[in-house]
């Protein structure tokens, strides 16, 4: 696959110097799939997390010593979620520095409906958001059956 299809900027991965083979071909990449996630999976991942961390809050912080413990639980969680949204800020900065054009995104029904490029295939856009998703929601879901018994038990 050429690395336009796959949504790589060939100007910063370096084969070639051309300005113009370096801009994001966007009819490639929806005949083939989306290569991106759109903005909202991330949104709704990041979403479940925070509330994760705020069922732990009210759920098991009653002593000083829970909350110390509780402090770097959300630093780590914070740096686990802010990391890739500061990547993807710093991403669009350097594109626009360099007067790269990135995708539009399409609709969020849009792309549930799509295709999505992976690295094994294509998947639909609504697995994709099932497979980002998945992990938080149960963590969520164990989070709060967690601190329901704890709170019962004490």
């Amino acid at each position: 696959m050429s690395s336009a299809v796959l949504g790589f900027d060939t100007a910063i991965v370096g084969t070639t110097g051309a300005r113009s083979a370096a801009r994001y071909d966007v009819h490639a990449a929806q005949a083939t799939g989306a290569t991106a996630l759109h903005p909202y999976v991330l949104r709704i991942a990041t979403a479940f997390y925070a509330l994760m961390i705020a069922t732990f809050w009210v759920g098991f912080v009653t002593t000083g010593p829970l909350a110390v413990a509780m402090v770097i639980v959300t630093v780590c969680l914070v740096a686990y979620v802010g990391l890739p949204w500061s990547m993807a800020v710093a991403a669009r900065r350097f594109n626009a520095r360099h007067g790269l054009v990135e995708a539009p995104a399409n609709s969020f029904r849009r792309f549930l409906t799509g295709h999505f490029e992976t690295g094994a295939g294509n998947v639909s856009g609504f697995e994709a958001l099932v497979l980002v998703v998945t992990v938080p929601a149960c963590l969520l879901a164990a989070s709060i059956a967690f601190a329901v018994i704890y709170n019962t038990l004490a």
